[in-house]
């Protein structure tokens, strides 16, 4: 293992918990000029004692500290600082490697709605080293992968901490709309008697329960249009709107002079006027 990691100054972090050193002699220069290293994990496999050759094992490691804290100490690069650290009594370089990562408190949101950005907030994890010291850290210092907020349903998320993971689950909903305002009034606004009602050109904006807005073009193809004809007298075209599931109704009293459209939304009444021309020809008393 002579000069394994030598001259590695980017690493913060070396996590050689796997190793097994029983018949190493020679950790002469094996982490020299670390200059980044901060933590070293090691597990129930290390040991030193086949080697026989270890000078500068941690020269110039400037920033490494023990799990316990114990700080690098200028000259103090020998083997004598090869274990894990055990406080003022038995100074080490090395931090116990993990062994289980586990969730203590689930993040404070559950649910989300379709387009919503995760949030790790209130989320606790507990790791278990190999000598059984615990940390407790935060959810949001680790990887998490899986989430998809374009996808519904329940998603199953992992999170990853020094090569371990643990999963947990969230749940993301479909958006859906809380109000509905018109942007731009239909092309046509005036109508001559007996002449067909018509959609096209309008837009609304709707606003939907996870902030985002949307523009709705209005046109036949995507409005169910029950009355289309606008007779002289008393009668009334109807216009669903199905907005995501949601039906708003624009209601227009059809004779002629100018009258008021009223947009019926869960938020309260927006209006727009329509003008309906009297014919005469096509009046029968």
């Amino acid at each position: 293992m002579c000069g394994m990691f030598s001259g590695c100054n980017s690493l913060t972090s070396l996590d050689v918990s796997n190793f097994k050193t029983d018949n190493v002699t020679d950790m002469t220069y094996m982490f020299d000029d670390c200059y980044e290293l901060k933590t070293i994990y090691v597990g129930e496999g290390w040991n030193t004692n086949a080697v026989q050759s270890a000078d500068n094992l941690f020269k110039d490691c400037w920033n490494l500290v023990g799990g316990k804290g114990t700080k690098y100490i200028y000259q103090g690069e020998g083997i004598e600082f090869a274990h894990i650290d055990g406080g003022e009594n038995n100074p080490g370089y090395f931090t116990a490697g993990p062994m289980l990562l586990s969730i203590t408190n689930l993040p404070s949101k559950y649910e989300y709605i379709e387009g919503e950005q995760f949030s790790a907030d209130g989320g606790i994890l507990t790791v278990i080293y190999k000598n059984f010291d615990t940390e407790t850290i935060e959810l949001s210092k680790t990887k998490i992968t899986g989430f998809n907020n374009t996808k519904l349903g329940e998603q199953k998320l992992t999170a990853s901490y020094l090569g371990l993971e643990t999963t947990f689950n969230v749940k993301v909903v479909a958006k859906s709309p809380v109000s509905v305002d018109i942007k731009a009034l239909p092309t046509e606004i005036e109508y001559a008697t007996g002449q067909d009602f018509t959609i096209d050109g309008g837009v609304l904006t709707v606003t939907f329960n996870n902030g985002t807005t949307e523009d709705i073009a209005l046109t036949s193809d995507n409005v169910d249009v029950n009355t289309s004809k606008i007779l002289i007298y008393n009668s009334i075209g109807t216009v669903t709107l199905l907005i995501n599931n949601v039906e708003e109704s624009n209601r227009i009293t059809l004779k002629p002079g100018v009258y008021t459209g009223v947009l019926i939304t869960r938020n309260g009444r927006k209006t727009f006027r329509v003008a309906v021309k009297y014919n005469p020809k096509q009046h029968t008393p």
